[in-house]
């Protein structure tokens, strides 16, 4: 007995020397961070402006509704006195959300313990007025003799904020909510420029476009308060705060024209609906002297506000189903890519249940895959991300290389007579090229042949420009690197054919030297065939003033006229315009001082 009661008295003061001598100092830096609530005070997100001062996205200051699922369950209140306030918060939210949804925040149990959570999000983004009447009601409902009652309409009680009782002790806390100050991203004109601004994750970050690639300058600079409490966690009237106030994010001015913007996005809508293309849609409008973006559209869009959601008619049909042919499955190739197509759904079905990989792992449904991929596929700026061949608007690049490295002349002449056979009788590849509708234009110059748009006379000059010559060029106007834009997910790959691939297959010259086969991103070719030439050659234009040189183009903005590749002064004719009936028609345009063209 003794030796037991000499243990037990050795057990104590030692339990006495960690809690005062070996531990004493965590312990006492515990307890100060128990006397402190540290909150976090948010910075307001920098807003995002056209050119003209037109608001496109802006933050605001909302609430999260936060529930402690651990004391409600310990409040002793009965499922259906739970459910009874989940009801009453759904009311008071009055935005679709459910009674259901409600309870289960506020019951919410960790499913492999079993034990309720202490922190789960009721829900987000809340008004201010919203959610101080939760708040209000959650602190009014409470549990008097094992039945729910409103003590706001009992005025004689009043709350003991030690342990949520009232004075009588006989209404105790049943619903534990608090509410955390955050922020709510809105873009006012929904899917207008969409591609190009992005959109924010739920946490208020950067996740897509010029959100993404400006987050940093965009978001700004958290705060902090800490302040003293008392013991159950609440700020002391009288107690010291100190407080680092947040820093806002800075605003984003654009060089977007909005009014610019929104024709583009009109009209490349209506061309895509006229000639069926579906996700292939782009289109730029850049100040070829300074470089300056007036508009990018991308097409199809989606709508910032609500990302996630899929706008395409055509996924969402696919998505509702089980099996899906081969038309549904070249569908996706052309949206998705080949690979990633084959990689989810090889056998044709689309499965919507969960699988484990070889290493026990839970592996999303293919069909949660595959809305996963439709919905990067919407959010992609296809200006910068997709590869197109550039056709004949090349050929500017062939003639130029051949003018400045000397190997040629304006005066250079070479003859088409409508078909050229490369590689005749040859161990190499044998093939006839052909001019548009086998036109026949005899022997012409370089003006001619820029006139003609003359594939023939291109072929012809990139077999004298020889491959090394003619990828220097190439090169020299930045066509195999990025453009550098401010923008994020630029590809960084293009299918430009260097000089030992044109070498190796002399056809691979051939078909560069106007625009075949070699691709790029719409973003590069506007660049490059503009803002870059310009550049380089010092081009002192885009103004009207005294001294300057005159370049203007007069337009009647009401003349409407219907639009005839036929009719095209150059023999280019590849437009999808073609028969379209549009407003604004050229009368004059003066080329350094001289009318070169006037309307009839």
């Amino acid at each position: 007995m003794i030796a037991f009661i000499l243990a037990c008295y050795g057990v104590l003061v030692y339990q006495l020397y960690v809690w005062q001598v070996r531990d004493a100092e965590s312990y006492r830096a515990e307890a100060v961070t128990q006397q402190l609530k540290d909150t976090t005070l948010p910075a307001v997100r920098g807003s995002i402006y056209s050119a003209n001062g037109k608001l496109l996205a802006k933050s605001s200051t909302v609430w999260n509704i936060v529930a402690d699922p651990s004391s409600i369950l310990k409040s002793g209140a009965t499922e259906d006195q739970i459910r009874t306030a989940a009801e009453h918060v759904a009311e008071l939210l009055d935005d679709g959300t459910t009674a259901d949804t409600v309870y289960k925040a506020l019951t919410a149990s960790n499913k492999d313990t079993g034990e309720p959570y202490q922190y789960r999000v009721v829900k987000k983004g809340v008004e201010k007025p919203v959610a101080d009447a939760i708040l209000a009601y959650a602190d009014s409902y409470r549990l008097k003799d094992g039945a729910a009652v409103d003590t706001s309409l009992q005025t004689e009680e009043k709350e003991d904020k030690k342990d949520g009782e009232a004075k009588t002790g006989k209404a105790t806390r049943i619903l534990y909510l608090t509410s955390e100050q955050a922020a709510s991203r809105t873009y006012p004109y929904g899917e207008f420029l969409a591609s190009v601004l992005g959109f924010c994750n739920e946490d208020g970050s950067g996740a897509y476009g010029l959100e993404k690639y400006y987050d940093e300058t965009l978001a700004g600079t958290p705060g902090r308060s800490v302040a003293e409490t008392d013991a159950y966690g609440e700020p002391l009237a009288s107690g010291q705060a100190d407080v680092h106030e947040a820093i806002d994010g800075s605003n984003l001015n654009l060089t977007i024209d909005e009014n610019v913007q929104s024709i583009v996005e009109e009209y490349l809508t209506e061309a895509m609906s006229t000639f069926t293309v579906h996700g292939r849609g782009s289109a730029i409008v850049m100040n070829v002297k300074t470089g300056a973006i007036l508009a990018m559209a991308s097409l199809e869009q989606f709508d910032p506000n609500d990302p996630k959601t899929i706008t395409d008619p055509k996924m969402n049909e696919i998505l509702a189903k089980t099996e899906i042919d081969a038309e549904d499955i070249d569908w996706l190739e052309s949206r998705l890519g080949e690979k990633a197509v084959k990689d989810i759904i090889a056998d044709g079905i689309i499965s919507h249940e969960k699988t484990t990989n070889e290493k026990g792992e839970e592996v999303s449904s293919e069909a949660t895959q595959l809305q996963g991929m439709m919905r990067e596929a919407q959010w992609k700026n296809k200006n910068i991300t997709e590869l197109y061949m550039p056709g004949s608007v090349f050929k500017l690049i062939t003639a130029s290389a051949g003018l400045d490295s000397g190997v040629m002349s304006a005066e250079q002449t070479f003859y088409c007579n409508g078909s050229l056979t490369v590689n005749e009788g040859s161990e190499l590849w044998e093939h006839t090229y052909r001019c548009a509708n086998g036109e026949v234009h005899y022997e012409q110059d370089m003006a001619g042949a820029l006139n003609h748009s003359c594939n023939l006379w291109f072929i012809q000059a990139a077999e004298t420009l020889k491959p090394q010559i003619f990828y220097d060029y190439i090169q020299a106007f930045g066509f195999t690197q990025p453009t550098g834009i401010d923008l994020p997910n630029e590809t960084r790959w293009t299918s430009v054919y260097n000089a030992e691939q044109m070498a190796e297959v002399d056809t691979n010259l051939y078909t560069a030297a106007f625009g075949q086969n070699e691709s790029i991103t719409p973003m590069q070719m506007a660049e490059k065939m503009s803002y870059n030439p310009a550049k380089i050659l010092g081009l002192d234009k885009g103004s009207l003033a005294e001294g300057k040189i005159a370049d203007v183009v007069i337009i009647d903005p009401n003349e409407e006229y219907v639009i005839d590749k036929n009719t095209f002064a150059s023999k280019g004719r590849n437009t999808p315009f073609h028969g379209r009936t549009v407003r604004g028609k050229v009368k004059v345009t003066i080329c350094d001082g001289k009318v070169v063209y006037k309307d009839k």
